[in-house]
């Protein structure tokens, strides 16, 4: 066999089947570990209600408060994101039919002309 430098050869991975994924279990921690805010670590420790103080449990209302009303402010904005690349999405396939439709009436007319 000759290889040139100018080729690129790729077996894949063994043990790997085409079209499957590995599952997320099957992926290391050390790539899923995030950097969190010491002001999340703070409110998400694991203490439970009554083991905390008044100002302490309105620190951690007003935190995961913010969170929530953050979390509801972006998922809208992906919705009307998606909905806009959905509507445009759809004007590029009518597009791509009615140059199709054009391309195919000049063939029909062309061959309707030499037959007459």
């Amino acid at each position: 066999m000759i290889v040139r430098e100018s080729e690129l050869m790729h077996y894949g991975v063994l043990g790997m089947k085409w079209g499957h994924r590995k599952t997320a279990s099957s992926i290391s921690r050390s790539k899923t570990i995030k950097n969190y805010h010491e002001d999340y670590l703070k409110v998400h420790d694991g203490k439970k209600a009554y083991q905390l103080s008044d100002s302490e449990l309105k620190k951690r209302n007003k935190r995961l408060q913010a969170e929530e009303q953050y979390t509801r402010m972006t998922q809208s904005q992906n919705k009307g994101k998606k909905a806009v690349k959905a509507i445009i999405g759809f004007a590029g396939t009518l597009n791509a039919a009615y140059g199709a439709y054009k391309t195919y009436e000049r063939f029909g007319r062309k061959i309707v002309s030499k037959i007459s």
